[in-house]
């Protein structure tokens, strides 16, 4: 969806995932942040990021997701 420009409907299929006990691993979420961090969007960075910790997701080399 980034990829088509579509960055908003991402979020919301993201975060209706995540609602639905859906949880969307690593890769989601860091070809999510590389994107919007590209965009220049770094609070939706931070937003990401927030939603990794709530996942409980572990970031062994973070600087590697941003």
């Amino acid at each position: 969806m980034t990829k088509c420009r579509r960055e908003p409907d991402a979020m919301d299929l993201l975060e209706e995932m995540m609602a639905r006990g859906v949880l969307p691993d690593l890769q989601t979420f860091s070809g999510l942040m590389e994107h919007l961090a590209g965009a220049g969007d770094l609070k939706g960075v931070h937003r990401l990021l927030g939603l990794v910790r709530q996942c409980e997701l572990l970031l062994d080399k973070p600087s590697i997701y941003i």
